[in-house]
């Protein structure tokens, strides 16, 4: 079991106290205390919950990593965009105006933009 929590001490109705190390000894003290069959099923659904955690777990992660592919393909397509505007205020500034330089760049950011959607 995964389940390790730090030591804990449990006193029991009858008095007794019991520090647990580990799941295990819990398992034990419910199979002693209110037998096999309780202490199966206890496992059980523990186990259960350990593997809807270990999904759950393993969706986070996997969402966690495509979300940061998105962010990182965003900005490189920004930095493209910019690079495109960057040539486009070149020409405007310059001497004569090359509108072919100024469509080739507009079409580039198109192409860029219906990339990333």
């Amino acid at each position: 079991m995964k389940i390790d929590p730090c030591p804990c001490v449990i006193s029991l109705k009858d008095g007794s106290v019991y520090t647990l190390f580990e799941f295990r000894h819990f398992l034990e003290l419910v199979e002693d205390c209110m037998g096999y069959d309780a202490a199966k099923w206890l496992e059980t659904h523990v186990k259960q919950v350990e593997r809807a955690a270990d999904y759950t777990d393993r969706k986070v992660n996997s969402d966690l990593i495509a979300y940061e592919s998105d962010l990182d393909s965003n900005r490189r397509a920004f930095q493209d965009i910019q690079t495109e505007a960057a040539a486009i205020m070149e020409v405007l500034q310059g001497n004569r105006v090359n509108r072919q330089k100024i469509a080739h760049s507009v079409k580039e950011i198109g192409k860029i933009i219906s990339n990333q959607i």
